[in-house]
């Protein structure tokens, strides 16, 4: 905060809130929000229906609670005067509600904003120890459920009962509660990366991926697995040939001070070969933590230097639009020697039927 001249953040309801106090609040009609300063203790300002700040953390040093008669956002234009805040460079939450904004830039007109996803972000991508081991059991837990779902696969049933199945395996698997993420695609409609499973019917010599993502402790893992229902084709091994070496590829490039489109540019050297290049996605992968998409992203646009600490998704694919795609996703960690991958890395193509 000090290096970008933020005089405090504030910091609505969600994954920033629950990073930096500990608390899931919900968002409301009116403004709920944490207020950290460089100086002086931190605010917390909360309905006084919530019950969830009732025993606050010791990030929140001072909790102001409105009334449904009361209106918050003067409330909270009155205490970030009190801070002697109401000349001071701001960071906002990039998820705060423009009517939020507006209510303390009406109050406060020579206050002055800046996004704080910088400032929370930097803080959030480098992940802890503690933080690294959750996010491998949430992805062990997805690759487990993936691995042990090919046997359920049956010609003639729907991306969505197969999505279900292993959102369930996984589920059933981990012993506490977690939240699930499925995606089943057949087909053509592998090419779609970011398509969600629909009722299109697998038939022979389908393509299938599996995308798996759990949240557990708050920390979300994700795995991606392809397999062919019936016997690979000539283009296929090669497909998967090539991706593999991408896998392998990055290794050198995810490490600390490098570029985030740095490792994407040495993955697509890879994929890009052999007339591919046209299907290389202009993503191959995205941070995780405590959502399932985050920063780094792994795209060609995304300049950023990778840190110590920081886990992503990274799945490699090659996806034709018009027949098939194909790609494997696995949590890659980046450390000051060079990426390590946390998950399990299968050789073959999986072969069902």
């Amino acid at each position: 905060m000090s290096l970008a001249g933020v005089e405090a953040v504030v910091i609505p309801p969600g994954s920033d809130m629950r990073y930096l106090t500990g608390l899931d609040l919900e968002r409301r009609e009116r403004i709920v929000a944490f207020v950290l300063p460089l100086e002086g203790p931190t605010l917390l300002l909360c309905p006084d229906v919530d019950e969830r700040a009732d025993a606050p953390p010791s990030a929140i040093g001072r909790i102001v609670r409105w009334k449904d008669d009361d209106a918050p956002d003067r409330m909270l234009v009155s205490e970030l005067k009190d801070m002697k805040l109401k000349e001071a460079k701001i960071g906002l939450s990039a998820k705060i509600w423009y009517e939020e904004m507006a209510g303390i830039h009406a109050g406060l007109p020579k206050m002055t904003f800046v996004t704080a996803t910088p400032i929370v972000g930097h803080l959030r991508e480098r992940k802890s120890e503690e933080e690294v081991a959750i996010i491998r059991a949430a992805a062990l837990l997805a690759d487990r459920a993936i691995a042990a779902s090919w046997s359920d696969v049956r010609e003639g049933m729907t991306e969505k009962e197969l999505s279900r199945i292993v959102e369930g395996r996984a589920a059933s698997d981990a012993k506490v509660p977690v939240e699930t993420a499925g995606g089943a695609q057949f087909g053509p409609r592998t090419a779609l990366r970011f398509a969600g499973p629909t009722d299109r019917r697998l038939a022979g010599g389908d393509v299938v991926v599996m995308d798996c993502a759990v949240r557990l402790h708050g920390y979300w893992g994700r795995i991606c697995r392809t397999g062919i229902f019936g016997q690979p084709t000539g283009r296929m091994q090669t497909m998967h040939a090539m991706i593999l070496e991408a896998r392998g590829r990055a290794l050198d490039m995810a490490v600390e001070g490098r570029s985030a489109a740095s490792l994407y540019e040495r993955a697509r050297q890879s994929l890009g070969t052999r007339g591919f290049a046209k299907y290389v996605p202009l993503r191959l992968g995205q941070g995780l933590g405590l959502e399932p998409e985050e920063r780094p992203w792994l795209s060609p646009a995304y300049h950023e230097k990778l840190a110590v600490g920081n886990v992503v998704a990274f799945a490699p694919g090659i996806e034709d639009p018009e027949e098939y795609g194909l790609r494997s996703g696995d949590v890659l960690e980046i450390s000051a020697a060079g990426g390590r991958y946390l998950t399990g890395l299968p050789e073959a193509l999986v072969e069902i039927g």
